[in-house]
């Protein structure tokens, strides 16, 4: 996985890093082939004044779809970054089912119920 983490107006120190890319290795593991990089952009909007103000910017770039670009905020960085995580997660996943719906590739439940039945239909009216 291809990550770049970077801190605007805060230094991003080991342990922070080391979080994120766990936090994105839980979340975007699965979907490793179709994801070129991942930038992870960490602040704290209102400096020292406080309040719900930590962020954390996650930019997923696809190879097919473009971006995904997922932002949180929360007044305790880390939570941030575990919200920001789990959301790109699922946007990612949402993304990548799209694409293969638009091209044809997946197969709906109601699809595949409908040809079970017309298999156990047919089989049935063989029989006869």
């Amino acid at each position: 996985m291809n990550l770049l983490v970077l801190g605007e107006g805060i230094r991003v120190r080991e342990g922070l890093r080391e979080h994120i890319a766990r936090r994105l290795s839980f979340s975007l593991t699965r979907f490793g082939p179709a994801i070129v990089r991942i930038d992870v952009r960490v602040g704290d909007a209102n400096g020292p004044r406080g309040g719900v103000d930590k962020y954390c910017r996650i930019t997923v770039r696809l190879k097919a779809s473009g971006s995904i670009v997922i932002e949180a905020r929360e007044d305790d960085l880390y939570a941030a970054v575990a919200y920001a995580a789990e959301r790109v997660g699922r946007t990612v996943a949402r993304a990548l089912d799209r694409r293969r719906d638009a091209r044809g590739n997946r197969r709906h439940r109601n699809s595949t119920e409908q040809d079970g039945r017309e298999v156990v239909d047919r089989l049935y009216h063989e029989s006869d």
